[in-house]
């Protein structure tokens, strides 16, 4: 099979997980990114025709041993238990399996020998490093996960498991090494050791150039040469995290990785320290020299237009890289998820992330420094060159801001004839600041899409007012607000640890409301709710004029 045929093949499973979630057989995880599930149904169905090569071994399923006698020839086979050991020597009987999932302890014994003809092995299980070594005796493995297994090491002869194009070492703590030989691995295309101590690739990692995902890559110098060189020659490249940047010494180092030539990347992860465990301000003690260093090489790392999904992790430069601000930023009309995450000395957001026309969902996370959110955020200044949109964030639907501890104010006012920005703003979620009133472009009458509203942690909010369209909302932890109202649309409310809140008016069609203990006098309905849930029925219905009152 040509190189361009597996590309293909890859492109055809995407096409093939796609058309599965829009006919509904395969449901997305809201609480969980990337993860789906079936319906109990379906999975049946799917259990009964594949019954005579499949098997699927659940925890209330106890006799495994007698299970496995009657279905020797099982192709495929899945184990997951919570409360028992399997002993691995009952499997060794399954010379026919091709693929072994499992999900549970067990009693180490025997060996990989008897399966030579496997070609999927996915273990998620710590004692695990008995395996490695007879792993190389699975000449035909193509698929190798490995999820919180106690390995440190490898075998130095993997390269002899020549068809191997999967390895995932996720959560493997106790590995820090990877063995030369995987640059032997020529049908390579998936490699993730995050959460592992993997802190180098070996010298040649770059001839792995049928790599199209590399998760937990480990910036690191070796006197004049850098490990992100390595990225280089792999232009086929669709998913990649780097982690250690804080090593690369400068805007050429990172710029040899030639990352904005990767047409075909969706998804890039940029990390400072990797998994390493920071202390309380060691990251705030970095220098000015150190500021300006880290800002240079994110500015060398800069991504190709395809990119779809960017993450930025530990990043302690002053300012946001220069690809993230307008104009330039107008050229990812791809992006549709941006997370950043501890941004230690940042005392700006990037003001290009309105022009970027597809985004979807923003994520802020940990930004100490942030004090003040300009009008420059959400709109642009008009010295900002090319960078022209006629509606800033025209397809944004979550905006999720967590942990600013410094953040007072929020400079966002409609103006008259402009546009508004986020019109299509769905979700709302602050929390952990200090902002003492939300903006008044936020708070408008226009603004038709947002649904769900939740604070948490406003230390000194006294107000909330005017979000007609809200139908959800959530306010907790705010000790000086004292007024809610304005909420024509909204049907259900949760309130607790708002001790000075006096009054809620303005709710026409609420139908669901969670209070804390504290005794709340609701006109029109008997006298005092002191419960904690006040579920609004058919009867009686709240007066059109409804409020509450402590």
């Amino acid at each position: 099979m040509s190189e361009s045929d597996q590309h293909d093949l890859e492109e055809i499973g995407i096409q093939y997980h796609r058309e599965l979630v829009s006919r509904n057989l395969l449901e997305p995880d809201s609480s969980r990114m990337d993860t789906y599930c079936m319906h109990d149904v379906i999975c049946s169905f799917a259990r009964f025709v594949a019954r005579e090569e499949a098997l699927v071994v659940q925890k209330e399923q106890t006799d495994i041993r007698n299970l496995l006698l009657t279905t020797q020839k099982v192709r495929r086979l899945s184990i997951t238990l919570e409360d028992s050991i399997l002993e691995w020597r009952i499997l060794e009987n399954l010379q026919y399996l091709r693929t072994l999932i499992l999900k549970c302890s067990i009693n180490p014994g025997g060996s990989l020998a008897s399966f030579a003809g496997l070609r999927v092995l996915n273990m998620e299980s710590t004692e695990s490093e008995w395996i490695l070594d007879s792993l190389c005796q699975l000449r035909h493995l193509r698929y190798l996960r490995l999820i919180g297994a106690n390995i440190s090491r490898l075998p130095e002869d993997i390269h002899k498991m020549k068809f191997l194009e999967h390895i995932s070492l996720i959560n493997c703590t106790r590995l820090n090494k990877l063995p030369d030989s995987i640059t032997k691995l020529e049908r390579l295309r998936y490699l993730a050791t995050e959460r592992t101590n993997v802190d180098a690739v070996p010298m040649g990692f770059g001839a792995l150039k049928k790599l199209t995902t590399v998760y937990g890559f480990p910036a690191k110098m070796y006197e004049d040469w850098c490990s992100l060189e390595e990225l280089r020659p792999l232009c086929d490249l669709r998913n990649l995290s780097i982690k250690y940047l804080e090593n690369v010494p400068d805007n050429s180092a990172a710029a040899r990785a030639m990352i904005s030539n990767k047409k075909s990347l969706v998804y890039l992860e940029l990390k400072c320290y990797g998994q390493r465990e920071v202390e309380i301000g060691e990251e705030e003690q970095t220098t000015e020299e150190d500021e300006q260093r880290i800002e240079a090489v994110f500015n060398g790392l800069c991504p190709p237009p395809s990119l779809e999904c960017l993450l930025l992790s530990r990043y302690f430069g002053h300012r946001p890289p220069i690809w993230m601000q307008a104009p330039a930023a107008a050229e990812f009309r791809s992006l549709r998820f941006i997370i950043l995450r501890r941004l230690s000395n940042c005392n700006q957001l990037p003001n290009g992330l309105c022009v970027m026309l597809n985004l979807d969902d923003i994520w802020i996370i940990d930004a100490p420094s942030i004090e003040v959110v300009g009008p420059d955020f959400q709109s642009l200044a008009s010295g900002d060159g090319g960078a022209v949109v006629t509606r800033p964030f025209p397809k944004l639907r979550k905006l999720m801001l967590y942990d600013l501890p410094q953040w007072k104010e929020w400079d966002w006012v409609e103006e008259q004839g402009k546009a508004m920005a986020m019109p299509a703003l769905e979700e709302l979620r602050i929390m952990s600041c200090k902002l003492s009133r939300l903006p008044q472009g936020l708070a408008s009458h226009n603004r038709c899409n947002l649904r769900i509203l939740n604070l948490m942690d406003l230390s000194i909010l006294e107000f909330v007012e005017n979000f007609p369209s809200v139908v959800e909302f959530d306010v907790l932890y705010c000790p000086k607000l004292k007024k809610i109202s304005g909420f024509s649309k909204l049907r259900k409310i949760s309130i607790d640890g708002c001790p000075k809140l006096e009054l809620l008016e303005g709710f026409p069609v609420l139908r669901s409301m969670v209070l804390d203990d504290e005794p709340w006098e609701i006109t029109g309905t008997p006298a005092v709710c002191t419960p904690k849930v006040y579920q609004v029925g058919v009867e009686p219905q709240l007066p059109e004029n409804f409020t509450v009152t402590r």
